[in-house]
């Protein structure tokens, strides 16, 4: 379903994505948070939850993918302590090209100013030098979805409100 998303603009590269574990967990998980209070309840929990579950297993490591901007950044100090199965690390999505996690978290999935996908139009100068204009909406915003939720090896939490194109 993802991939048919991201693969709507008939001008981008046909890609086949195969998941490395074949089995039937789910490997993506939509929650419909957008208060802030709620959101990091639901990361406390949630990254809670897999640092106890993996406790006798590999040391996890997370990669949270927050939108576009770094003032997506949740207030997480409180429970980094007590994190002894996993690492928690901040990354934007253009911070993260070419790296992998085992979990990625993508917060920021709504609309209004600074949201994913951006909203804010490209600069008309920018497209006198792009060679060609995209006409598909949201084009690079969407190139930008699909490099998130490839870093993740194990599982992908998106989190926005019920509006949001990407959800």
């Amino acid at each position: 379903m993802l991939l048919y998303f991201i693969q709507k603009n008939k001008s981008q590269l046909q890609k086949v994505v195969n998941a490395i574990d074949k089995t039937n967990s789910k490997a993506v998980e939509i929650n419909f948070l957008t208060k802030a209070q709620e959101i990091n309840e639901y990361l406390t929990r949630t990254i809670m939850e897999i640092n106890k579950a993996k406790a006798k297993y590999r040391k996890e490591k997370f990669n949270f993918n927050f939108g576009r901007y770094k003032h997506h950044k949740p207030y997480l100090d409180s429970i980094l302590p007590f994190l002894r199965n996993c690492t928690v690390e901040f990354k934007t999505i253009h911070s993260s090209k070419g790296l992998q996690a085992d979990y990625v978290i993508l917060l920021g999935l709504n609309s209004g100013g600074s949201a994913f996908p951006a909203e804010k139009e490209d600069d008309p100068l920018l497209n006198l030098v792009l060679p060609q204009p995209e006409i598909h909406d949201f084009a690079e915003e969407r190139r930008l979805f699909y490099v998130a939720l490839t870093r993740a090896k194990e599982k992908v939490y998106l989190i926005g409100e019920r509006g949001s194109i990407f959800l």
